[in-house]
């Protein structure tokens, strides 16, 4: 049934076939088929009128069963009905036809006027056109009659240079002749500058050998004061070093905008003062201007040789203060599964929306709580945040979480370089710079093996830092394995060790 009412007026498509489809599509709620559509268009163009063919459609089986209510429409059909009938439909139609014989003859004579009025306006618009054809015939005619006369100028002026062409030809024999004379002189011309330049050609020979033997003297002795200037400058950066040069009482030494440019980096508004953000997010802003992160992964990059990519297979590498996540990077490139730890989390939420896996926690409250067994882990510029009971305290609980053969790499600045020291205090978290033996020590202690000290990231060329060359980098690493407990817990091994 129908949501609604329908109308008669709801079907005044004007196109047969459009009135067809609507039609099925309302009545008995779907399309016609082709041969449906064809018998009733048939209808429709032998006589049968709309509200017949609707009420064929409603009043029929199919139409019947869904019941759809047209208003007005029953009546109608009823009637189109009784005008089917043989002979009260034929009394029917010319009862109707006398009826509607004062409308149709005022309808007649309507049309007859309306005929009359459009045959005037044809008329004068046949006159219009008539007007205009003439018009533009005249138009034409003298447009005609201007080209004719175009022509003959044009015929004129071809006569006329016609006489031009023959007199440029004639112009141009004299010139061929001229030209003539001239190929002849030239030839002997050229016969006499071959001569001349072959023998301008050994002089050149002989002047090029002698410059390119000068020319190789010179290389040498360029070469040779290039040489000794580099030296002159070594030597005097390693004097300078070692004796300064003289200095005034004072030297001011012009600074530039630092945290303009943490501003900048972080898109941090200039309407915002740096001193009322967050611990988290001035550091983030600290980092960014004293910590290149392009500078930080290269100088990581060296600890991927240490890692077992065998053991890496079963666990994931623990990164504890991953920062910005540079060695988490590099271990991804490697295809090494990795999990980082960091109180900050203005660095953590770029590193997720990367993907890696990472925790917003304490350093010691993620190593105490219960789960998973890594293959490796990187402490990278954390211990120097740490004071030295936590530092013990962080390598005990790493090696409780770490498979046996796991490696463990701790990198922080080297105390025995004076360049190092002189930064140090930058970074304001720093708390107190660790001697490499203390700390391969405090490694060692809490479980570890093999353990060697990686001295990396030199100092910038220039700096002199005394005959001790480890002081020639500004960080160190312990790298050291974790050993096996049980190996070590053994009857053979405690032999071995007495």
């Amino acid at each position: 049934m129908s949501e609604r009412s329908l109308s008669l007026d709801d079907f005044g498509c004007a196109d047969p076939r459009e009135f067809v489809d609507t039609a099925y599509r309302t009545i008995l709620g779907r399309a016609p088929s082709d041969a449906e559509r064809e018998r009733m268009l048939e209808a429709l163009l032998t006589g049968s009128t709309r509200p017949l063919v609707l009420g064929t459609l409603r009043y029929g089986e199919e139409g019947s069963a869904r019941a759809v209510d047209v208003r007005g429409l029953r009546a109608r059909y009823l009637v189109q009905r009784l005008f089917r009938i043989p002979v009260i439909g034929a009394a029917l139609e010319w009862a109707s036809a006398v009826m509607r014989l004062p409308r149709t003859l005022r309808f007649f004579r309507g049309a007859v006027e309306t005929q009359a009025v459009r045959q005037s306006a044809l008329q004068q618009q046949f006159a219009a056109e008539h007007a205009a054809l003439v018009q533009r015939t005249a138009d034409a005619e003298r447009r005609l009659v201007d080209t004719e006369r175009n022509l003959i100028d044009a015929e004129r002026r071809l006569i006329d240079t016609e006489r031009t062409l023959g007199d440029a030809h004639r112009a141009i024999v004299e010139a061929s002749q001229s030209i003539s004379s001239i190929s002849r002189t030239v030839a002997d011309l050229q016969q006499q500058s071959v001569e001349q330049a072959t023998e301008f050609n050994r002089a050149a020979t002989e002047l090029a050998q002698h410059v390119g033997t000068i020319s190789a003297n010179a290389d040498s002795a360029i070469f040779e004061a290039r040489a000794v200037k580099e030296l002159a400058e070594r030597t005097r950066t390693r004097v300078d070093a070692i004796h300064p040069p003289p200095l005034a009482e004072t030297m001011v030494f012009p600074g530039g905008p630092l945290a303009a440019i943490a501003r900048n980096r972080a898109g941090l508004s200039p309407g915002v003062p740096i001193d009322s953000l967050s611990a988290h997010t001035r550091y983030a802003l600290f980092e960014s201007v004293f910590y290149d992160s392009r500078t930080v992964a290269a100088k990581q990059r060296i600890y991927l040789d240490y890692v077992d990519r065998e053991v890496a297979r079963d666990a994931p590498f623990l990164d504890l203060g991953c920062g910005r996540g540079e060695f988490l990077q590099i271990l991804r490139g490697a295809g090494v599964e990795s999990i980082g730890v960091d109180i900050n989390p203005e660095v953590l939420g770029p590193l997720r929306a990367q993907g890696f896996t990472v925790f917003e926690q304490d350093l010691v409250a993620f190593l105490e709580h219960e789960g998973p067994m890594f293959s490796g882990a990187s402490v990278l510029q954390v211990a120097e945040h740490l004071p030295p009971l936590q530092i013990e305290q962080v390598l005990s609980l790493i090696a409780q979480r770490l498979v046996p053969g796991a490696v463990l790499i701790v990198e922080t600045p080297n105390p025995l370089s004076p360049f190092a020291l002189g930064t140090f205090h930058t970074d304001p978290t720093h708390i107190s710079p660790i001697p490499p033996e203390r700390m391969r020590y405090a490694v060692e202690a809490a479980g570890f093996e093999r353990t060697v000290t990686l001295f990396q990231a030199r100092i910038p060329e220039g700096q002199f830092a005394g005959p001790d060359p480890r002081a020639y980098y500004a960080d160190y690493a312990i790298v050291a394995y974790r050993s096996d407990p049980a190996a070590s817990s053994s009857p053979d091994h405690a032999s071995t060790d007495r």
